[in-house]
């Protein structure tokens, strides 16, 4: 700071000089990209650690949705003595809407008696989760594919469901009754 040469009657006033004073600041290319590429992979890895998290919740909210299933087939069976030929019969008197998976997937349902014609006395209940966890460990691995009559003697007494191959495909979650 500069002081300003006095003149006769005036008030000596500091005046500021930047002559010598150079303001340089400011970043190089090379860190700019530096950090935008960091930003850029710790973007990737959260998106995809909370995309994993968003699959399992909703592959815990299908394998609960399929514990109220088979709460209302058991309760029909208790007061019907058979289970339902399909699914939709449940509608509304045992759940209140037929449920769907939060990506769309409907809930699978295979009825099973010893005759094509008589009561179904078994079923099995399937829908594909998207990860790999350990509810998977649970399943029964039931397959639908052989000849008919099953294994244990039953056959489709629903008439014309799809079939499914849970003990080959692994993120194919079923159940049947006990």
């Amino acid at each position: 700071m500069k002081i300003a040469k006095k003149h006769k009657g005036f008030i000596p006033i500091p005046t500021l000089s930047f002559e010598k004073a150079k303001l340089v600041w400011g970043f190089t290319l090379v860190e700019i990209v530096v950090i935008v590429a960091i930003i850029g992979v710790l973007s990737a890895i959260i998106y995809t650690s909370f995309d994993k998290a968003k699959a399992q919740s909703r592959d815990q909210r299908k394998i609960s949705d399929m514990a109220g299933l088979q709460l209302a087939l058991e309760t029909y069976f208790n007061q019907n003595h058979q289970y339902p030929t399909s699914i939709d019969i449940l509608v509304p008197q045992y759940i209140p809407s037929m449920l769907t998976s939060q990506t769309g997937e409907q809930y699978n349902y295979f009825p099973m008696g010893y005759s094509s014609f008589g009561p179904c006395i078994s079923y099995q209940l399937w829908i594909k989760l998207e990860t790999n966890n350990s509810s998977l460990s649970s399943k029964r691995g039931f397959n639908s594919f052989t000849t008919s009559p099953f294994a244990n003697g039953m056959v489709d007494c629903g008439g014309g469901h799809l079939g499914v191959d849970a003990s080959s495909d692994q993120l194919i979650y079923d159940v049947m009754p006990q």
